[in-house]
């Protein structure tokens, strides 16, 4: 759900009920949220009474190795989850004031790093008001319903990933290249 108490608020309840919709899509499922140091106290008591087990941030590597999905907010988990093959689903939210400046300010095709490395929509992105509902669960379902499908995509997400790592300069400096060309 993110680091910060901002994205606590804004983003976990819509992954809290993306969890609630794909129970029933799955038959059942065990399901985990890693949750960053800083918020864990915040993300515990969010998380009392769900189907969602909380797991502390120093196992991401473990957990990473062992998901077949993930409902997740935009930011460096993306990237550490298509470098996984982990097929997910990227949820977004601003405050209204900041969505619509920067609504009027760019129009970006994708919010993901991997998808605008990518240039296509390898992780379903949803934004604002769209996070809530059914279709999150349901293109995270898509994704991971038949093993062909999570494989294909798995194998997608690894491939972008190691381009993104190709090149020249550092990360930061591949990263800040692909913003000033979606700004541009």
């Amino acid at each position: 759900p993110g680091s910060r108490p901002s994205e606590i608020a804004r983003v976990a309840p819509a992954i809290i009920e993306a969890n609630e919709r794909l129970l029933t899509l799955t038959g059942g499922h065990a399901a985990v949220c890693v949750v960053a140091d800083a918020i864990r106290p915040d993300m515990e008591a969010l998380l009392e009474g769900t189907a969602i087990i909380p797991v502390a941030q120093d196992r991401l590597l473990d957990v990473l190795s062992t998901i077949d999905g993930s409902v997740a907010c935009s930011g460096t988990i993306t990237t550490q989850l298509a470098a996984a093959g982990v097929p997910s689903v990227v949820l977004y939210r601003l405050s209204p004031i900041t969505f619509a400046i920067a609504k009027r300010l760019m129009k970006p095709d994708h919010i993901s790093l991997v998808n605008i490395a990518a240039g296509d929509t390898l992780m379903p992105e949803f934004i604002q008001d769209d996070i809530n509902g059914p279709e999150p669960a349901e293109a995270l379902h898509d994704m991971i319903k038949s093993d062909a499908t999570r494989d294909r995509i798995s194998q997608q997400l690894m491939a972008q990933t190691r381009e993104m790592r190709a090149g020249q300069g550092g990360a930061s400096d591949r990263a800040a290249r692909a913003i000033l060309d979606l700004l541009a």
